[in-house]
């Protein structure tokens, strides 16, 4: 049973008609992509059935492996790799200098900085700055490919803090029902 569909997927139904197996965002994505044929970014769902067999029994089968291929096909689609996101520059994946050309620019604002430039052509970004103090990000430069700049200023952080369990506790507003498949 496949747990992962493109947004694009050739389904036997409407996809509005499967939110039962693609949820609703899924679906309403898949309707869009595939029947109405607008301009939505590629993408991929997991599905419904993949949240109720980990519900049952735990991470499905194959699920790792249904998500990486549709990863893969993602990527191909996009032309280029999710690693070239501005995102990947602060997950730390290791491969920068696999998506990005890096240099160092000239310190400012009592920060090191430098400068990531995504290695293919027609991403969402022009260029990255990364500003650093010590070992610590400190600030981060965008500018997009419509020539607007975004900066981001990094402060006060905690670095894998022990949270406690009670923080992830879930208590439904008044009046309102919570259903649970089992």
């Amino acid at each position: 049973m496949p747990y992962v569909f493109d947004f694009d997927h050739s389904h036997r139904r409407p996809p509005m008609e499967m939110k039962d197996l693609l949820g609703g965002k899924g679906a309403n994505l898949a309707e869009m992509t595939s029947v109405l044929r607008l301009p939505v970014p590629p993408g991929f769902t997991i599905s419904t059935d993949a949240c109720r067999a980990h519900m049952e029994g735990g991470w499905p089968e194959g699920l790792d492996a249904e998500v990486a291929r549709a990863r893969g096909r993602l990527e191909r689609a996009m032309g280029k790799a999710i690693g070239e996101s501005p995102a990947a520059l602060l997950a730390g994946s290791g491969q920068i200098d696999r998506f990005f050309s890096l240099k160092d620019a000239a310190p400012a604002d009592g920060l090191e900085w430098l400068d990531a430039t995504p290695r293919t052509q027609g991403g969402t970004f022009e260029w990255v700055r990364l500003g650093f103090q010590g070992n610590t990000l400190k600030a981060m430069e965008l500018k997009d490919n419509f020539g607007q700049k975004t900066i981001l200023k990094f402060g006060g952080l905690d670095e894998n803090p022990r949270l406690k369990p009670e923080l992830f506790e879930f208590t439904p507003p008044k009046g309102v029902d919570v259903m649970r498949e089992q």
